[in-house]
């Protein structure tokens, strides 16, 4: 959630001042944190609690704006009300800040259904206009996408379908004739956009910015997003981090602690993005030849055989002339990472093969299973041969071709 705190840093003197260019000092002395990162960290100070008993989020919420009562820029009026009551009600807002808030979800549940459900939990305790519903479960349906290893084209044609948001517009497009706007429904999708049109997470905070409009929700909503898909690069982490006061450093560092795994995923996705085209290349050009090669082609068993001091071998399994090459190719490429893959494969029904449908995986989940196969192997001979003769690593390497290649 780091990143969407950073966006809101750094957008936070040009939200009554837009700058519509890109061309700015991303840290400078005028910026500060905003009400964005103090209904963040709330988010996440209750997410960490679940499991246990713990309070509403909507009381939570108010102890952290009770908290810091003069955040700069301010909380909208309606807002401030709401913070004040004894018992507060949802307004039938459809405001941007149920999307402002959201990006901790992104990273805190475990599949998509989760997300949505959570998100509608989280803006509804003031948002529960439908449009202030939508804002928020869009945002963390594409962050938890793009933690996830989604492609930019697979996070927009889902938001676009579910959402229907419009997507396809560019900032260039967007940036002579937006304006300041505090609804969902105009800053959510240009915060969205400006993530689409990077090229990494520096690039598409500046693109925020460049739009005007209520330029720290932009860029905190942009940020949430561009972290999850690019990762947060560390001296920007550590700059944005400078800014913040000891209590909300303490809940960003528990979080981060706390869905560390996460993180090390979204690490791992970008080293994928950016694997040369001729290592997949590589890998791709045996498709055809494991096509046509049979059944029990892949691997040759070398029966026990009697040792002369009257002992047996053990069989153990030679390769044909194609799983080498692949075996080669792969612990070559640097997509090897090491991560809890007994646990990770039972969690995705991996164990049982036949039940599995690969054409449901991202790319680095086809890699991971990779991972899991060649590790396999140091612990039961024949792992890799026996993936290569049931036909999964033909379906895997299938899947992984229509991910990579454009």
């Amino acid at each position: 959630m780091l990143g969407a705190i950073t966006g809101d840093i750094v957008g936070s003197r040009f939200e009554f001042n837009n700058h519509k260019k890109i061309e700015f000092e991303l840290f400078h002395r005028d910026c500060n944190f905003t009400d964005d990162t103090i209904c963040t960290v709330a988010v996440a100070e209750w997410l960490m609690q679940k499991g246990s008993k713990k309070l509403p989020f909507a009381r939570i919420l108010q102890q952290w704006c009770r908290q810091f009562p003069y955040p700069m820029g301010g909380y909208g009026n309606r807002f401030v009300s709401w913070i004040a009551e004894k018992n507060p009600k949802p307004y039938d807002s459809f405001g941007n800040g149920s999307a402002m808030r959201i990006a901790p979800v992104g990273w805190a549940c475990e599949t998509l259904e989760e997300t949505q459900l959570v998100a509608a939990e989280i803006a509804s305790v003031s948002h529960n206009h439908p449009e202030g519903i939508k804002g928020a479960q869009s945002t963390a349906t594409a962050i938890f996408m793009a933690r996830n290893g989604h492609s930019k084209t697979e996070i927009r044609k889902k938001i676009e379908l579910e959402y229907n948001y419009d997507l396809n517009r560019t900032c260039e497009e967007i940036r002579p004739v937006y304006r300041y706007n505090e609804a969902c429904q105009q800053t959510v999708p240009e915060a969205i956009i400006a993530f689409l049109d990077s090229t990494g997470f520096e690039e598409a905070i500046r693109l925020a910015v460049s739009l005007g409009g209520d330029t720290d929700t932009l860029t905190c909503i942009t940020g949430g997003i561009a972290e999850a898909y690019y990762g947060l690069p560390f001296d920007i982490e550590e700059k944005a981090v400078s800014y913040l006061p000891e209590k909300i450093k303490k809940v960003v560092a528990a979080f981060k602690e706390k869905y560390a795994f996460a993180l090390d995923d979204v690490k791992y996705f970008s080293q994928i993005r950016n694997t040369p085209d001729q290592t997949w290349q590589n890998l791709f050009e045996l498709i055809p030849e494991i096509e046509m090669t049979e059944k029990g082609g892949f691997t040759c068993w070398v029966k026990p055989d009697k040792q002369a001091d009257g002992s047996f071998s053990f069989p153990y399994p030679i390769y044909s002339e194609l799983v080498l090459p692949w075996i080669d190719l792969y612990q070559a490429s640097g997509l090897m990472i090491s991560y809890d893959w007994n646990s990770w494969l039972t969690f995705k029904g991996g164990r049982n093969k036949s039940e599995v449908d690969y054409s449901k995986y991202t790319a680095a989940e086809i890699c991971k299973v990779f991972t899991a196969v060649v590790r396999s192997e140091r612990f039961s001979d024949g792992a890799i041969g026996s993936f290569f003769e049931s036909g999964d690593m033909l379906k895997c390497l299938k899947v992984l071709r229509d991910l990579i290649v454009k």
